[in-house]
């Protein structure tokens, strides 16, 4: 037995490790993901999710101002002419807050510190730049407008995206994202010159503000009117307007997968009133007295010239329908100014009053209608209605209020749920990864733990961060019992994001458990199903972005965690990670290893380090304990460092020093000028149940250098 106090020397030879049971797991290159939360916690929000319908509602008094105080006493919601009580109630109000970003919503202070506020109770903003029907002044005006709506208008609660319509479709920049540098990113990638200079490239943004600076000295360009068309051109125009209106419910259908009210700020002239109404008073004047004076006008007239076309309406009426099933508020605004001649309102008003928003017309400071739309959405309380067997998969709502002199202001009257992750098309299943990628926010639909674990760059070699998931048995027979199936496909991602919030490393991979298999093993409250993987990180500060769905079911879960990573360059002396807890399960190997430095292979095993370790007082566990730069003899090359462990207990403070532990075994690799131990550590019998600290520290026998890190477990009982 090797102890603190008999001797300071590593040995340079690994004994042979056992190998434990093996879970039956099987591991295909695609998708993965990581989390950490306590599990019951993570079991109530997923309930939540699964039964709750999450809905937002405006209040006001008979003066129109926002009524405070309300509770789930307050409101019933009517599905489709069966009343049901509000079982959740938030009440937000923004307006006191700093607009330029305050991290807590209003009122977050007087709930419990645990509870967390549901994504359906913040703000959702889509801003779109409709290039199709828009000039490019308009386009430059929507830009600088729209850049600065997120820099004083927006709360950092608010979640906010970027779309753009153009003759190639609807292209989605950014997803609903907290990250307000992303979408100022994205809105400064606009102005070029034409939606196809957007994708195709090959265009400045500068450079297309020179010519919308032209267009405005020579009078108002683009846009195609239909002054004087014949038949033909008419039909191709409405052509285009139908396949413009097909995207436009496409994307509505695509936003049914994100919970809560979605405000879709629309910059658009619109496409033609008379492709949807047909002529005014004076065209269909001048269009009987040509019939009258030229028979050839007779017979090229198209009655849809004078009457719109059907394919239009219906087409706008499907729009109307999807986004109000989607609960998606149009807020439309004619970026044309005060000099437009454009006769495209109809549309635009169409879609804003259809949906429950506004049309804005005919100024020069697209900032006012913005203003506008932000203080109408800035209170507002987010209710919950309990979802039926027996509902159908769109309903119709009607809110109440049931408090005198109290009225509701706004509330979605017709809305499809969010879909279960199976009844997702492919669209809308992206959609919401998406979305949970891009959002700082924890997602709990699936509870497990994660723990992140950096080594250090050398040389060429970039810094390594472990992350490492873990699901407890009770939430695998929790999933599996939700399939009727004893196998289950998980997809787990990660994605290291640098100090500038750019992605500089992922991975994505399929896991398949074999519940069956585990169940022969033993009880499942006594397993946990466990992997780990890399990313390469640069050295210094930043943030790893976990994410876990399981394939069929759905649930999806997410978790953002800072990271540090060091460099360990010869003379910069020494480095400990993390202390990581392992078990004696193997965990599945890598898609494609490679053959630099793995710093959790050990004498051909690969270990599964736990996220939430356990141990048992009295009992032991194995350690692995890595150090960078350990100085060696100059002749026999022993490590002339020393190993001390203490526990120390997290509720007293007391720390106890470990006399006992056996180090099993020792590898090094000249490489990184790392060495890797395992250590069998014995937890002292009079440790008290709880959560405790384990810290590794590391002494150089000649310069006293300490280095130490420390871990976290819980201390059972026996």
């Amino acid at each position: 037995m090797l102890g603190p106090s008999s001797t300071n020397r590593f040995s340079a030879d690994a004994r042979s490790l056992p190998h434990g049971v093996v879970a039956a797991l099987t591991v295909t290159a695609l998708l993965l993901s990581v989390t950490s939360a306590d599990a019951a916690q993570q079991r109530s929000q997923f309930d939540i999710a699964v039964e709750l319908v999450q809905l937002q509602v405006g209040v006001a008094d008979a003066s129109g101002r926002f009524v405070r105080g309300l509770s789930a006493d307050d409101f019933v919601v009517v599905v489709d002419g069966d009343p049901r009580p509000a079982q959740v109630v938030y009440e937000i109000d923004l307006r006191g807050e700093d607009r330029r970003g305050v991290a807590a919503m209003a009122m977050a202070a007087a709930r419990p510190a645990e509870e967390e506020r549901p994504v359906a109770a913040r703000r959702h903003f889509l801003l779109f730049f409709d290039f199709s029907f828009t000039t490019r002044r308009g386009i430059i005006e929507s830009r600088r407008a729209a850049l600065d709506f997120v820099a004083k208008n927006i709360r950092e609660s608010d979640l906010v995206g970027v779309a753009t319509a153009s003759r190639y479709g609807i292209n989605l920049l950014t997803p609903f994202t907290s990250n307000h540098e992303t979408v100022d990113r994205a809105i400064q990638g606009l102005g070029l010159a034409s939606g196809g200079d957007l994708i195709a490239g090959g265009f400045e943004a500068e450079e297309s503000i020179q010519e919308a600076l032209a267009e405005l000295q020579n009078g108002r360009g683009g846009g195609g009117a239909l002054e004087v068309l014949p038949a033909l051109e008419f039909r191709e125009y409405v052509a285009q307007v139908s396949n413009y209106t097909d995207q436009l419910v496409q994307f509505g259908e695509m936003l049914q997968a994100i919970e809560g009210r979605k405000h879709f700020v629309m910059f658009s002239a619109g496409f033609e009133d008379r492709a949807l109404v047909g002529a005014d008073l004076d065209e269909l004047s001048a269009q009987a007295e040509a019939r009258a004076t030229s028979p050839a006008a007779v017979a090229s007239t198209d009655p849809e010239m004078s009457w719109g076309a059907a394919e239009v309406r219906d087409g706008m009426k499907q729009v109307v329908d999807m986004f109000r099933s989607a609960d998606a508020v149009v807020h439309a605004i004619d970026p044309s100014g005060l000099r437009s001649e454009r006769a495209g309102h109809q549309a635009l008003t169409y879609l804003a009053t259809g949906t429950g928003g506004e049309a804005y017309w005919n100024s020069n400071d697209l900032g006012i209608a913005l203003t506008a739309i932000e203080e109408a959405t800035a209170s507002f309380y987010m209710i919950a209605y309990r979802k039926s067997r027996s509902d159908a998969g769109t309903v119709d709502i009607e809110v109440r209020v049931q408090r005198p002199g109290v009225q509701v202001t706004s509330a979605p009257e017709r809305l499809t749920p969010p879909p279960e992750f199976v009844a997702m098309n492919e669209m809308q299943r992206q959609l919401q990864l998406a979305e949970v990628l891009a959002d700082d926010v924890d997602r709990r639909d699936i509870a497990f733990d994660s723990l992140v674990t950096t080594f250090p760059a050398r040389g060429e070699h970039t810094a390594r961060a472990a992350l490492v998931l873990e699901i407890n048995g009770l939430e695998i027979d929790r999933i599996a019992a939700r399939r009727g199936t004893d196998e289950i496909q998980f997809e787990i991602a990660g994605f290291a994001l640098g100090e500038d919030d750019t992605i500089v490393d992922e991975f994505r991979r399929k896991v398949r458990v074999d519940v069956a298999a585990m169940r022969q093993v033993g009880r499942l409250q006594d397993q946990a199903f466990r992997y780990s993987d890399y990313v390469d990180v640069p050295a210094g500060a930043g943030r790893l972005r976990l994410l876990l769905r399981e394939a069929e079911v759905g649930g999806l879960s997410a978790t953002t965690q800072p990271y540090y990573a060091y460099t360990a360059e010869a003379g910069e002396g020494m480095i400990v990670a993390r202390p990581m807890i392992v078990d004696d399960v193997t965990t599945p190997s890598l898609p494609d290893p490679e053959a630099r430095f793995d710093p959790l292979e050990f004498e051909g095993r690969r270990f599964a380090p736990m996220a939430a370790p356990t141990a048992i007082a009295g009992g032991s566990v194995e350690v692995l304990v890595i150090v960078y730069n350990i100085p060696r003899h100059p002749v026999s090359g022993q490590h002339l460092a020393g190993l001390v462990l203490e526990l120390e207990e997290a509720a007293s403070g007391d720390s106890y020093r470990i006399q006992d532990f056996k180090i099993l075994g020792t590898s090094s690799t000249e490489e990184m000028a790392a060495t890797r131990m395992l250590v069998q550590v014995d937890i002292p019998g009079h440790i008290r149940p709880g959560d405790a600290r384990l810290w590794a520290r590391i002494v150089d026998q000649v310069s006293g250098e300490r280095r130490e890190e420390q871990t976290a477990l819980f201390i059972n009982s026996r």
